[in-house]
């Protein structure tokens, strides 16, 4: 959890801007928090609520992160940000339904 609070200094200046800071690393958290999160779904590993907890909390921190850094950020890092992100997402989509369709014993 404390890998999660690593990148307070956003939070403590106070310029209003994102400066030279990355959104790759949180982006990179979100999708492994993400990954974990469904890992430990009952359905695909059972008696594994710890790992759903811990990374659906770090998932509601990195998502608080990008929330943050969306707001600040330009135009153009804006841009940057939705594009990764949606790529994200429809990578997990489509990992998911590939798991879901292969594998029917889990529906």
């Amino acid at each position: 959890m404390c890998v999660l609070f690593g990148d307070r200094k956003i939070l403590e200046k106070r310029k209003k801007d994102v400066e030279d800071f990355d959104p790759k690393p949180y982006l990179t958290t979100v999708l492994n928090c993400l990954l974990w999160c469904y890992y430990g779904l009952p359905f695909v590993n059972p008696n594994s609520i710890l790992v759903v907890t811990i990374n659906g909390i770090g998932l509601i921190i990195e998502l608080i992160y990008l929330v943050i850094f969306f707001y600040y950020a330009s135009s153009k890092g804006r841009r940057r940000v939705a594009t990764y992100f949606v790529c994200e997402l429809v990578f997990f989509g489509l990992l998911w339904s590939e798991l879901y369709w292969q594998y029917p014993s889990m529906r």
